[in-house]
């Protein structure tokens, strides 16, 4: 696993995310969408990251941390993304073994009106491939 330059060098990823999105497009989406709370507990994940992950729907992992749905060896590079994003940064994770195989994973801040990160937006996709959701 490895954490990537989240752009794509021409700078199409964005590095923050207004609080105004809807989560009516995030059910729908394709790839996986998960927002977690600053702590790094989940508040919604769509039908793709719960069938990504093996997992049942959202009544079975909400306020659960975003590291217990993974294997232990993801542990330290998601927990090492969520503090990159946690600081304003955009990460993009290589190779993350979940229960349906390999997935890569952008991960954004969301922040408040005030600037500051109030919660993270993570979206997977197969490893190797594009993702769906663009901003």
């Amino acid at each position: 696993m490895e954490v990537l330059d989240p752009t794509d060098g021409e700078g199409n990823m964005p590095t923050k995310l207004e609080p105004t999105f809807s989560l009516a497009f995030f059910r729908r989406c394709l790839d996986g969408a998960v927002i977690l709370n600053s702590d790094g507990r989940v508040g919604f994940i769509n039908d793709a990251a719960c069938s990504s992950l093996g997992l049942k729907g959202l009544g079975d992992v909400v306020q659960r941390r975003w590291t217990e749905l993974w294997p232990e060896e993801a542990e330290e590079p998601l927990t090492e993304g969520m503090r990159r994003v946690l600081s304003g940064d955009a990460v993009r994770l290589a190779g993350l073994q979940a229960k349906s195989g390999k997935f890569d994973m952008l991960m954004s801040p969301i922040m408040n009106k005030d600037g500051q990160v109030e919660s993270l937006l993570a979206v997977l996709f197969p490893s190797g491939a594009e993702p769906r959701i663009s901003g």
